[in-house]
């Protein structure tokens, strides 16, 4: 019976020490002091967009409420990591305040910008489907 309680108890552990996919967040700032997370409800669209370079990235249309301002600002001079559903997918360096309501990111993996578009537009964090 021990065993038994040992074992249940190890498996409560395991689950509350996880955290589950339904709560990373959709987007988030990662600098080296905090962290600024993008209030998915405030999505208007994500779409993969060629960059300047040529490239794809990925921009992100918020709600005009939206406001990174602050935090970037008290970030200026440090790379971030930009993350979607726990997926480093961007670092860049933040040059200076980024205000306004929309987020332009070249990306790691370039290819990857459909994906991510589609994964900021389903507003939510899932699985990957097994094939």
């Amino acid at each position: 019976m021990l065993k038994s309680v040992l074992h249940g108890a190890t498996l409560l552990i395991i689950s509350l020490a996880t955290p589950a996919k339904a709560d990373t967040p959709v987007l988030v700032y990662e600098f080296p002091k905090e962290s600024f997370v993008f209030p998915i409800d405030l999505l208007i669209e994500a779409k993969a967009i060629p960059m300047t370079s040529g490239e794809q990235g990925l921009v992100a249309t918020f709600a005009p409420e939206l406001s990174q301002g602050p935090v970037t600002a008290r970030n200026v001079g440090t790379k971030a990591i930009v993350r979607i559903c726990g997926e480093d997918v961007s670092r860049p360096l933040i040059l200076s305040e980024i205000s306004g309501s929309t987020v332009m990111l070249p990306l790691d993996n370039p290819d990857d910008a459909p994906r991510l578009a589609a994964t900021l537009n389903a507003r939510k964090c899932t699985e990957p489907s097994s094939s």
